[in-house]
């Protein structure tokens, strides 16, 4: 709060807002602004500039030397996701750091230059960064004050200064100095805020230090926007699709520099020329020989991986089965071969994984046209989020309906490359979408009346899960059921049919595969002969093959996508003439929120989801249910995996809870519903605090509030309760003790670490916005308000935990420790005569008074 809400801060972050919202409007219409803040630390001036930046074509980096800094910016400012993230120190070589020269329109840097050894010498790295033209903005203090002295100047940075030609004895300059040291740069226009020699009252003792570079002779405006950003002289690799798409973004890439090799799929592995080639997406070893190619000791970096060739796909109102099989082996076959390749090559360091679709998913109830094909590839990439955290993968859906500027938006996409944790991009009309699962808010149910005269369809009508379907069905009134499996009804089976039979209905068992057209056309074939009209389909037929996507093969893959993907699609192909009066395809929450070890399956579901959503953009019903594991049904429970769901808290559904649910959204006008019952506070464990998936943080957010309250409620109240039993003298120990692992986390240290508790808090590393987060830790860990100054009246750990004693126990409950807390005080903290006084209600003048006051009573 000190660098963004003290009202003299405040003032010059406003001055600086306004100051940048006015170059911004000077800049080429339509160009990308490229900012550089250096030393940003906790963003007190970043909070006041980013958001006068237009988000759609800002790049703003944010620098520090601090990656706890960096680590706590990225969450504050997780609602800008044109800022990236980087540590710079400014006092070094700045392309040994990554970053070009002349890349920056504008840099900033509040209360941090003056920090460095030799101005000089960091003034003409900053001047290296500019662009022609770019402008560096600084807040720096130009007068002496001796209340800043007093506090920062118990930090290292603030004697940190060797060029005593230009600062003999003092780290900050004046205006004017300041202007000479510019403008002997070689800077071409200098001035400040206020203006040099100018009586501002309480604003004199800071100033923005503003200058600009000289004019290059750039030919065109088009140069300036195809200047080098960073990763000037990296690669990329390009999987490129039939439309272009794939072509047109690597001529992007390639006017900033970079490095681009297209690869399209073919029969054979081949080099077609310089940085072009064929693979087989069938084989795996072409993917292998391919980034041995590209990664040799002499190619540049490579930067990242685009995957396009999923958009090569039939529209889906002409789409076989045939085409969703060689659909398949273009999206996920192709990526898993990928996947497994990146694994194993040998990066430098890993490149980012991009996998990109057009018209997979559905964002608006409007219909637009769903590209059900690509849509598996979703499914898939859940999955590999979960398995590689370690990769930087992101997927972006582009707009079906925009015919032009497609490879624009990717570009801009892959350009930031910062998005915060946001991994699921849908880009529609210039506007970028990112999934939400949000709690659903059920309608009054309508009671579900089957029709007596009607046919019903169940495939993995066999099976358990089947099985206990096709008695809820009866039991609604339904009296002609048709079972489906690719096997025969087991001896357990029988039972229930007969069973069903007894109730009333007439079963027709029909061994079929579903993902075989012409086995299911048979099956429709005996219905129209000896049934009466179909009037509903219930798709639950799935294959369970587990394992992590490294080490699985495409034929355990292939089987788990058959009855789902081409299973589905024969129904809804071969029935879509039918007035049924449901379509109900049994999905998985594998699908919603990935499942390790089940990336197939994951796939599969997504596919089910995506065409429930298809068929109602055609008029037709579906609906897609992402069931949780069911208990002691189907191949889940075969596969002992619902003990697996328990641990990561994921419960499982009991039959009839999920036939009561299955009866309350029947009718329900969703395409999609996810049914899981989940223990907030057992899920939630397997995430830190700041690494929820975003997906996740609207149905998280009122659990994760109120199980971090509650815990944090609960440990305060057991460390209360544990000193309270201790004897008066042990107490101060105890929270010596607990002082110590409090600093260790503000500093980032294990709690193995060394601390002496007699050692100034400032001697250990801490600055004042370190003691502030160590204040409000203990304000938490002890429930009880602290003043703002703790750290600074109490300079050690062991004075400080005589005082909390003091304060926290009563004169008879520590009278036994008093002797000691006395001769502590006088030999940690000599004098406290400011502890009464409310410091941040002073006016400068008061609390400078008092400052001297407290100076003079020291050195007596």
């Amino acid at each position: 709060k000190l660098y963004q809400e003290s009202p003299g801060n405040r003032v010059f972050n406003l001055l600086i807002q306004k100051a940048v919202s006015m170059a911004v409007e000077k800049l080429p219409k339509g160009r990308t602004i490229r900012v550089l803040e250096i030393g940003a630390g906790t963003g007190g001036t970043t909070s006041y500039v980013a958001s006068q930046l237009p988000a759609n074509r800002t790049d703003y980096v944010f620098t520090d030397l601090s990656h706890l800094f960096m680590a706590k910016a990225e969450e504050k400012f997780r609602d800008y996701p044109f800022i990236r993230y980087q540590i710079l120190d400014i006092e070094q070589d700045i392309e040994a750091q990554g970053f070009a020269s002349n890349q920056f329109d504008l840099i900033l840097a509040s209360n941090v230059i003056h920090a460095t050894s030799d101005l000089r010498q960091t003034m003409t790295h900053v001047q290296q960064l500019l662009a022609p033209e770019g402008m560096v903005m600084l807040l720096e203090g130009t007068g002496r004050q001796r209340w800043l002295d007093l506090i920062f100047g118990l930090t290292e940075g603030w004697w940190k200064f060797t060029d005593t030609e230009l600062r003999p004895d003092y780290p900050l300059l004046t205006p004017y100095e300041w202007q000479d040291l510019l403008e002997d740069i070689g800077f071409a226009e200098t001035g400040t805020i206020p203006e040099a020699g100018a009586n501002s009252g309480s604003l004199s003792h800071q100033s923005i230090i503003l200058a600009q570079t000289a004019q290059l002779n750039l030919q065109t405006e088009q140069q300036e926007l195809i200047s080098p950003m960073p990763g000037q002289g990296s690669s990329w690799l390009i999987f490129a699709d039939n439309k272009g798409i794939g072509q047109q973004l690597a001529a992007q890439l390639s006017s900033r520099g970079e490095t681009c090799t297209m690869v399209f799929p073919s029969t054979s592995y081949q080099q077609l020329g310089e940085g072009q080639y064929q693979i087989n997406p069938e084989q795996p070893e072409d993917f292998q020989q391919l980034l041995k190619a590209v990664t040799t000791s002499d190619s540049p970096p490579c930067r990242g991986v685009v995957h396009l060739w999923s958009l090569n796909t039939v529209d889906p109102a002409k789409m076989t089965v045939a085409d969703l099989e060689a659909a398949s082996v273009l999206g996920c076959r192709s990526v898993l071969h990928l996947l497994q390749s990146m694994v194993k090559a040998e990066f430098s360091n890993l490149p980012s994984l991009w996998l990109v679709t057009q018209g997979a998913k559905q964002v608006s109830a409007q219909p637009t046209p769903l590209a059900v094909a690509q849509s598996p590839l979703w499914g898939l990439g859940k999955v590999i989020t979960l398995e590689h955290p370690e990769l930087d993968f992101v997927q972006v859906d582009l707009d079906p309906l925009a015919q032009d500027d497609q490879a624009k938006a990717l570009f801009e996409e892959l350009w930031l490359d910062d998005n915060e944790g946001e991994n699921n991009l849908v880009l529609r009309q210039g506007q970028r979408y990112v999934p939400r699962l949000v709690r659903h808010r059920q309608l009054e149910s309508t009671p579900v009346e089957l029709n007596s005269d009607g046919t019903y369809w169940i495939t993995g009508g066999l099976g358990g899960l089947g099985l206990v379907v096709a008695q809820w069905l009866v039991a609604h009134g339904a009296r002609h059921l048709v079972l489906v499996g690719r096997r025969g009804a087991s001896d357990q089976a029988k039972v229930t049919l007969k069973e069903l039979e007894e109730m009333g209905a007439k079963i027709l068992v029909a061994q079929a595969d579903a993902s075989q057209t012409e086995q299911v056309k048979k099956v429709l074939g005996e219905i129209e002969v000896s049934m009466p009209p179909l009037k509903g389909v219930i798709h639950a037929a799935g294959v369970l093959e587990v394992g992590r996507l490294e080490q699985q093969d495409w034929q355990d893959f292939a089987k788990v996508l058959a009855p789902k993907v081409q299973g589905a699609w024969n129904l809804h192909l071969l029935t879509q003439h039918i007035p049924l009066d449901f379509f109900i395809l049994f999905s998985s929450i594998a699908s919603l929120i990935g499942s390790p070890g089940q990336g197939n399956h994951a796939a599969a579901n997504t596919f089910l989801d995506t065409l429930a959503n298809y068929r109602q953009t055609q008029g037709l019903p579906g609906l897609s249910i992402n069931w949780g594991a069911w208990s002691d049904l189907g191949a889940v429970a075969k596969r002992n995996l619902n003990k697996m769901s328990s641990m990561r808290g994921l419960g499982t559904i009991a039959p009839k809870q999920g036939l009561q649910i299955l009866e309350q959204i029947f009718h329900n006008p969703s395409a999609q519903i996810g049914v899981m019952p989940i223990e907030w506070s057992e899920f939630l464990q397997q995430f830190t605090a700041d690494n929820i998936p975003p997906l996740l943080s609207e149905l998280t957010l009122e659990a994760t509030t109120q199980v971090v309250a509650e815990e944090t409620s609960t440990q305060a109240l057991e460390f209360l309760q544990g000193l309270q039993q201790l004897p008066s003298h042990e107490r101060r120990e105890r929270l010596v003790s607990h002082i110590r692992d409090q600093v260790s986390k503000v500093l980032g240290w294990s709690s193995s670490h060394t601390l002496d508790p007699h050692q100034g808090f400032f001697d250990i590393g801490m600055d004042s916005l370190t003691s502030v987060e160590l204040r409000n830790r203990l304000q938490t860990s002890l429930g009880r308000s602290l003043s703002s100054t703790l750290i600074f009246d109490y300079p050690t750990i062991y004075a400080l935990a005589g005082y909390l004693v003091s304060e926290m126990f009563t004169e008879e409950e520590q009278e036994e420790d008093t002797d000691s807390a006395e001769t502590t005080q006088k030999d940690d903290h000599p004098t406290q005569t400011l502890t009464s006084v409310d410091v941040e209600q002073l006016s400068e003048e008061d609390a400078e008074a008092l400052l001297l006051k407290e100076l003079e009573s020291i050195s007596v």
